[in-house]
């Protein structure tokens, strides 16, 4: 089976919005928040800003008919997707390239152990485990 690139996964993503309120490109809007993200954007508005900073870079691979979306869309679109649609198409796209690359799954589990400590800035001890899950045997 060909790999897919991750923009072909999110293409394949069904748009909740309304066809006549389109002004820009699902698969665009997608591809600038994860990038934004993997960027260090912690908001809506910082993921715009951020695609607002790189927009010739972006326009090398996007199509950015009208530009980069506003914060406001961004935000828009991400409360109307289906986040289990989009989930699975970047879990499959993340899997392909795990697999074609020979990479294996990283099991990660987290907790936080509230009460623990008091004077710790969020007033609770976090564990996070990583386990290579192929080194169990069932």
């Amino acid at each position: 089976m060909a790999r897919q690139s991750l923009l072909e996964h999110l293409a394949s993503i069904p748009d909740p919005r309304i066809e006549r309120t389109k002004k820009h490109r699902l698969d665009d809007i997608l591809m600038i928040a994860l990038i934004g993200i993997i960027g260090g954007a912690t908001s809506f508005e910082t993921i715009h800003a951020f695609a607002q900073c790189r927009e010739a870079w972006l326009r090398t691979f996007l199509q950015l008919p009208n530009g980069i979306p506003s914060h406001d869309t961004i935000y828009r679109v991400f409360c109307a997707l289906d986040s289990k649609v989009f989930a699975q198409s970047f879990g499959q796209w993340v899997a392909e390239w795990s697999e074609s690359m020979g990479l294996k799954h990283i099991a990660v589990d987290g907790k936080s152990l509230r009460g623990a400590s008091s004077n710790t800035f969020s007033g609770c001890v976090h564990l996070v485990g990583a386990t290579a899950a192929r080194s169990f045997v069932c």
